[in-house]
């Protein structure tokens, strides 16, 4: 029996030794002093185990691996090496340091977490393989239990926002993606205003055209039958938007008009009365001639009746195709369709699908409006009072006032012309720029003042190229202002980041 203990006893010196039977004792490469001396000693005696099991070498734990186990708790390092091992001794790891590294990475990141679906814990870790996330900005208990109640997709469609957010200067990585949660879902739920649920012949089949085998479908009740498919309707005809309630009569001449955008103030009073502002033409028909599913789209927004039949069919098809153009779209950009030609409508709605599809945009509505500013303001070349470019204070010039709520008009202004209420440095941002700088203060009213667009900020966006210093603004639109101390600055670090290049957030 002594002889047996002392053998046992050999034998358990010779492991720790490095004693693998095959290259001899390998003791200096189980101990490495220099490197494991500063680890907890339980996790120094396991790594000291692994290595002199013989499928491991010391060198495999290398620098990177070992202060990754250094910095979790002492139990969650061990029990990575135990689910090392096992990998290990599977047979299925070539790179035996990077897979050590990357159980330790994923345990440090989601270990304190549920167990996550594979494709969603795979596509958070590939936040911090691409650098988007930091190493250090780790996701709570909290955060992980909202990702792992979502329905897998729904959970990559929040990873896919949350990625194109502006991370760099965020100072609660978790509140953010909590919020982000919260934006996703009602972002959801406008998409499925717009072809859910299915219609009874199959979201992805268009309807027949109504003229099909010469039979036209019945009008909504209390409408006129719409005039035949292909066939502009007469001049009178002008349909209400279907499940709405008839148009008013035309207003009185020198009267604002009735299809001002939403979340306009009042028009300004001025001295003599506008001309008379032109009705919009209203196309329900002529889409729902077309093959337009006109109760799902009219629900997006008030302008959409308003958009010519090609135009909102070339949406259709993109949505139908797979592209989120047309639940995307701010009220600014429905009101650019509305003022287009029809050709140039779908131009612009195709060069955005387009540049949405190959990932090249951040801000759908900002690319749009960058596009479609050469047609609205082409036609300003010999504008009549309500025009683009019409007179100061009555016309409804871009940017200028408007009695007819023109895209860019004076429902923000306090004078006309020229008289936006707020600082002089902010009278200065003209058309596109100027109008969406004001939707931020109508968006952000709780926080955001005219006085934050300062004579810095305001030089500074003018000398980016307009799309841009579009892009710009729509970035400090998608973000919370509460927390923030100094907004001007806080502009300024985004205009800063696009002047340099660098630090763009994909779309």
């Amino acid at each position: 029996p002594n002889i047996v203990t002392r053998m046992e006893s050999h034998k358990r010196s010779a492991d720790v030794a490095g004693m693998n039977g095959e290259g001899g004792p390998d003791y200096k490469s189980a101990r490495l002093p220099d490197r494991f001396e500063s680890c907890d000693h339980r996790l120094r005696d396991r790594i000291i185990r692994l290595v002199a099991g013989g499928r491991v070498r010391a060198e495999d734990v290398d620098d990177k691996a070992l202060d990754l186990l250094k910095s979790l708790k002492v139990d969650d390092a061990v029990n990575v090496i135990d689910q090392f091992e096992r990998a290990v001794h599977g047979g299925n790891v070539k790179n035996k340091s990077a897979y050590l590294a990357g159980v330790a990475t994923r345990h440090k990141h989601f270990g304190h977490g549920p167990k996550l679906p594979k494709e969603v814990q795979q596509r958070l870790e590939q936040l911090y393989r691409s650098g988007k996330l930091r190493d250090s900005q780790v996701l709570d208990v909290k955060v992980l239990d909202a990702i792992n109640d979502m329905e897998p997709s729904l959970a990559l469609r929040v990873i896919e926002n949350f990625e194109g957010k502006d991370l760099e200067d965020a100072r609660n990585i978790n509140a953010l993606f909590m919020a982000t949660i919260k934006i996703t879902k009602e972002q959801i739920a406008r998409e499925r205003s717009y072809g859910m649920p299915p219609p009874a012949h199959g979201y992805r089949d268009p309807l027949p055209p109504p003229h099909h085998h010469g039979m036209n479908p019945p009008p909504p009740h209390g409408m006129n039958p719409p005039p035949p498919y292909g066939m502009n309707p007469p001049p009178s005809y002008s349909p209400p938007p279907p499940y709405s309630a008839p148009p008013p009569p035309p207003p009185p001449y020198g009267a604002p008009s009735p299809y001002a955008p939403p979340m306009m103030h009042a028009p300004p009073p001025i001295a003599a009365a506008p001309a008379p502002t032109p009705m919009r033409r209203n196309y329900g028909s002529e889409q729902a001639a077309l093959g337009v599913r006109i109760d799902e789209l009219h629900n997006l927004s008030s302008h959409a009746p308003f958009v010519p039949g090609a135009v909102a069919m070339t949406l259709q098809r993109a949505w139908d195709s797979g592209n989120r153009l047309v639940s995307l779209l701010d009220e600014g950009s429905w009101k650019a369709l509305t003022e287009m030609e029809s050709q140039h409508g779908q131009q612009v709605v195709n060069e955005v699908v387009e540049a949405m599809n190959n990932q090249q945009i951040r801000n759908c509505n900002a690319f749009l409006i960058s596009v479609a500013k050469k047609f609205l303001t082409g036609s300003a070349s010999t504008p009549a009072a309500g025009s683009y470019g019409g007179s100061s204070g009555a016309g409804g010039n871009y940017g200028g006032g408007s009695s007819g709520g023109s895209y860019g008009s004076a429902s923000y202004a306090s004078g006309g012309a020229g008289g936006q209420k707020g600082v002089p440095a902010l009278n200065r941002l003209h058309g596109v720029l100027g109008q969406r700088a004001q939707d931020l203060l109508v968006q952000h009213s709780h926080v955001l003042r005219d006085s934050h667009f300062d004579e810095v900020v305001v030089s500074q966006l003018q000398k980016l190229p307009e799309h841009e210093a579009l892009e710009v603004l729509a970035e400090v639109g998608r973000h919370e202002l509460v927390g923030v101390k100094n907004i001007p600055a806080y502009i300024m670090g985004i205009i800063n980041r696009y002047k340099r290049g660098v630090s763009r957030p994909s779309y």
